[in-house]
């Protein structure tokens, strides 16, 4: 059964990567999917940060889908939205990284979880990777590419290799991405 849900999440998620870098308008149902099937191997490997993102992620994208509805309202799909980064947000999400990354590794040590370096970075990166894909700022795409390199680690040090090659696909979708967000965007001045 696990297997098969590890094959599930691996095709929404292949799904979602094409989705998300055209910005296609229902890559939030996909990432909904995917994040789904990625809770229960989460939880089946005691991955407690991880399984709490999937979680995360779930949320971030019914955020994702008002937020989109929001931008895009009477407006064509002829470019991609790129909001600038203010300053303070770079700020603010080095000290989330920092300090919340420390608190849950710390917190992970006293669980049964079997990598709490890497599930507490993985997690740490992924929620701020996700907020700022959220709020559309093309920096995203570096913080997933260090996130999901985590998350490899993670997952093959429990031999679950449907999701190493989901995270080696979001990897390779991030750099493709950047270039193609670069050149499609639309600047938008920071919210």
């Amino acid at each position: 059964m696990l297997n098969a849900i590890e094959i599930f999440t691996l095709i929404t998620g292949l799904i979602f990567i094409i989705m998300q870098i055209l910005q296609h308008k229902y890559m939030w149902y996909m990432d909904i999917a995917t994040a789904a099937g990625a809770l229960v191997m989460a939880i089946a490997s005691r991955f407690w940060a991880n399984a709490a993102l999937q979680a995360y992620f779930i949320i971030m994208a019914v955020v994702g889908i008002i937020e989109w509805k929001r931008l895009r309202a009477g407006e064509k799909d002829e470019y991609i939205h790129v909001v600038e980064m203010p300053k303070r947000i770079l700020g603010i999400s080095a000290a989330i990284t920092v300090l919340g990354g420390a608190l849950l590794y710390f917190i992970l040590l006293r669980t049964n979880d079997p990598n709490p370096v890497a599930d507490a970075l993985s997690f740490i990166l992924s929620i701020v990777a996700a907020w700022w894909l959220a709020r559309s700022y093309i920096e995203e795409w570096i913080l997933w590419i260090v996130a999901d390199s985590v998350a490899m680690w993670l997952y093959a040090s429990e031999a679950h290799w449907g999701m190493v090659a989901l995270y080696a696909g979001y990897i390779i979708s991030s750099f493709i991405g950047i270039a193609h967000w670069q050149k499609k965007g639309m600047k938008k001045r920071p919210r």
